[in-house]
C-alpha cells in the first residue's frame, strides 16, 4: 500500500515521493499476502506509459494519500484519467488489501 513514485512536475523538473494508496491496507511486505500484493501492483503497472496520481494530503509519516489511475500501452492523459483503471479499487477488487 506504499510506493516510490517519480513524478513530473513539468518544465522538466521531477521529484521522487513515497505515497500510500489511500483508503486501503495490504500485510507487509514479510507475509505472503503482502509479497501478492507487490507482485499484482508491479504487474498491473508494468506496462504503463504513465500513471494518474490523485493525491490528497500527508498521512503521520508524511507520504501523500494518493488515489492511483492507470491505463496499460495507453499515451493519452485524458484517457487514463476517464477510462483508466483504479489500481486502489483493484486490490481490493482481488482481495489483496481491505478497507482502511
Amino acid at each position: 500500500d506504499t510506493l516510490w513514485v517519480n513524478i513530473d512536475l513539468g518544465f522538466n523538473t521531477w521529484t521522487a515521493q513515497k505515497i500510500r494508496l489511500r483508503g486501503i491496507n495490504t500485510k507487509e511486505l514479510t507475509n505472503t499476502e503482502g509479497q501478492d500484493a507487490k507482485a499484482f501492483i508491479e504487474s498491473s503497472l508494468q506496462r504503463c506509459k504513465f500513471i494518474v496520481i490523485k493525491t490528497y494530503w500527508r498521512d503521520k509519516f508524511t507520504r501523500y494519500l494518493a488515489d492511483i489511475f492507470y491505463k496499460k500501452r495507453e499515451t493519452d492523459l485524458t484517457a487514463v484519467t476517464e477510462k483508466g483503471k483504479f489500481l486502489n479499487q483493484e486490490l481490493l477488487d482481488n482481495g489483496l488489501a481491505v478497507k482502511y
